[in-house]
């Protein structure tokens, strides 16, 4: 089990059984990720003053998303936040944790913390409708080097083993004590999952140019919290106009989809980019874009810059996230 993935692409069949396990299973993911610990009794309240959600009162065993956001309302990074015993672990896109680290010391001053990146776990996900049911039956029987936290809206569970438990071993845990099918799925499975859901990555879909509700995901952002850096600017787009860029799913027409940062056009003008592309088995060629308002209205067909390529559709349908049995009927 990696969280590179294998070198090679799964076969049809074995693709099939991944995305069954994701979406009517259970599934095993590793993700990628930086790991940062924080540690002390101020580091919740460090961080609901640099963050988007209230995380001022995290119980244990819980998990927060949100964004990091600069004064000017932008994103730094988005996160998910495990709560702990003792201690809290920021899940950070790849590459951004030193960098997050250095704006918690900016903002330290006098906070009794301490902050460290986690360099000896490794960051799994349980997912799917029957990941609770998983969970439910192995949690008795994991070790106490597993630390455990659940994702209660989405029913995900995280789990974070030491770097010496293998993925093997992990497996053989949570299948202890259950009936239900837990498959470790390829991270071409996860990919499509993703698209088909609607799931923006930072760094792939958004990055620092964009606001936290240009991604769609208003849940990750309180507006009864209080104050906390760039609040002032997130709070006003939300009172009073919105934003210009919005998250649409994109389904191609016949052909593989383009390549992802392939740009898409409205009548000759650019309105956003194809920042993820999949093939789905069930919707066919599909993708994920930010478009602005004027070209993001479900059912528009947007033109696919320099036709997408050889063998690639010209042509995209704006649709709504995520892609759902409207969008199955016509591909099939």
């Amino acid at each position: 089990m990696s969280a590179q993935g294998p070198l090679s692409p799964p076969s049809a069949e074995a693709l099939a059984a991944d995305l069954a396990a994701l979406r009517e299973g259970a599934a095993v993911v590793e993700r990628a990720a930086d790991l940062l610990e924080l540690t002390g009794p101020d580091r919740l309240r460090l961080l609901n003053g640099l963050v988007t959600a209230d995380v001022k009162t995290l119980a244990p065993g819980t998990l927060a998303r949100g964004f990091f956001t600069t004064g000017q309302g932008k994103i730094l990074a988005d996160f998910r936040l495990l709560a702990l015993e003792e201690r809290c672990v920021l899940v950070l896109p790849v590459g951004s944790g030193e960098a997050i680290r250095v704006h918690l010391e900016k903002y330290k001053v006098a906070s009794r913390v301490e902050m460290a990146p986690v360099r000896d776990r490794r960051l799994f996900e349980l997912r799917g409708p029957k990941a609770g049911e998983v969970m439910a039956a192995a949690t008795g029987l994991l070790a106490a080097e597993i630390d455990l936290t659940i994702d209660a809206p989405s029913g995900r569970s995280f789990l974070l083993p030491e770097a010496s438990t293998s993925g093997e071993m992990l497996m053989l845990r949570l299948r202890a004590g259950t009936d239900c099918a837990l498959r470790e799925v390829s991270p071409a499975a996860v990919e499509i999952d993703r698209v088909e859901n609607g799931e923006l990555l930072f760094g792939v879909d958004f990055s620092g140019e964009n606001f936290p509700q240009e991604t769609g995901r208003e849940a990750d952002v309180s507006y009864t919290k209080g104050c906390y850096l760039g609040q002032e600017v997130v709070a006003r787009i939300h009172y009073r106009g919105g934003v210009q860029r919005l998250p649409r799913g994109l389904r191609f027409g016949a052909g593989r989809p383009p390549a992802a940062g392939t740009e898409l056009l409205l009548d000759g003008r650019a309105v956003g980019r194809a920042t993820s592309v999949a093939s789905s088995p069930d919707f066919g060629a599909i993708g994920l874009g930010l478009l602005h308002q004027r070209g993001a209205a479900p059912g528009t067909l947007l033109e696919v810059a320099g036709g997408g390529g050889s063998d690639a559709a010209a042509v995209a349908e704006v649709v709504e996230l995520p892609f759902g049995p409207a969008q199955k009927d016509e591909a099939g």
